[in-house]
């Protein structure tokens, strides 16, 4: 097997285990608090589960921002400095690829909050968490050397209630059926922290590549 291959398995593999750890830590001990909250426990297990990876690919895929990075390269101010961040929306342009991946990078999130926290079943709280969620992966970006976009934000919205369309399509047909009760101890926005505050602080990337390249 390609030992290049091998080696980005292996940073991939370490960047998630920085959020998947921290987040199994708080969702075990949670969890057991509140055991009699949960229906279906290795179904909410598993969509839980699906959740964690879909975060984890949200913020691999969008370059979030973490603690390292300015400490690296030495530009704590990241994209601000750079003047990489656009506040007026559609002023640069309209890009139709860019557009249409940050709409389907969202599609899962709209879909999985209200399936996996009842409370969240409303199109504006379900909007509302799909914008929070674009927001903090916009500021994470003022620390590094990707651009913060307000269009971004707009698209990823957009993909969020999208995503909830398709769960309330899907919740009718199936007659109600399709929840998965949670605990609500282990909420939406304790659930992102941890997997957004895990890799912020312990994804050195630079720190592991150069152990896995030799640089």
């Amino acid at each position: 097997m390609n030992g290049y291959f091998i080696q980005g398995m292996l940073m991939n593999g370490y960047e998630f285990l920085t959020s998947a750890v921290p987040f199994l830590i708080v969702f075990l001990i949670l969890r057991g608090r509140k055991q009699k909250e949960v229906k279906n426990g290795l179904v909410y297990a598993g969509t839980a589960a699906a959740f964690l990876i879909y975060l984890c690919g949200v913020f691999h895929f969008t370059g979030a921002g973490t603690i390292w990075e300015p400490i690296r390269y030495g530009n704590p101010g990241g994209a601000l400095l750079q003047g990489e961040v656009n506040l007026v929306p559609f002023s640069q342009g309209i890009d139709p690829v860019g557009y249409g991946l940050n709409v389907v990078l969202f599609l899962p999130f709209g879909f999985l909050l209200p399936l996996l926290w009842r409370e969240t079943d409303t199109f504006w709280r379900t909007a509302g968490g799909a914008a929070m969620l674009s927001v903090l992966v916009e500021l994470s970006q003022l620390v590094n050397n990707r651009s913060t976009d307000v269009d971004d934000l707009i698209m990823n919205t957009l993909g969020g209630v999208l995503g909830y369309s398709v769960f309330k399509v899907l919740y009718r047909m199936t007659g109600g059926r399709l929840r998965v009760r949670g605990n609500a101890q282990i909420g939406p926005f304790l659930f992102a922290a941890v997997v957004f505050l895990g890799r912020f602080f312990f994804f050195d990337e630079m720190g592991i590549a150069g152990i896995l390249y030799g640089f």
